[in-house]
């Protein structure tokens, strides 16, 4: 094999590197670009699923108050009826 043989052969390779090179660096752009695409969807569902846990929450608190308003309701009766029974008793 003649120093020109071997050149054209480095030369051919070092092209299949650098094409090779580039197709990669392509693919790399696209997965960092849907990487970057799913991150921001990921974010958006972060911020909505905190809207909804904030309701979730309100609710709560909302049905907890409900909760102990019916039972100052049943103690009131509990009193009033064992306020009753010692009267007649």
């Amino acid at each position: 094999m003649t120093i020109d043989e071997r050149l054209e052969a480095l030369t051919k390779t070092v092209e299949l590197m650098a094409g090779m090179h580039r197709d990669n660096e392509k693919r790399c752009e696209a997965l960092f670009e849907q990487n970057e695409a799913r991150l921001q969807q990921n974010e958006a569902r972060l911020q909505q699923d905190e809207a909804r846990f904030a309701q979730v929450t309100r609710n709560f608190e909302v049905v907890l108050d409900s909760i102990r308003g019916r039972e100052n309701v049943a103690r009131a009766h509990e009193q009033r009826i064992g306020d009753l029974e010692d009267r007649a008793g």
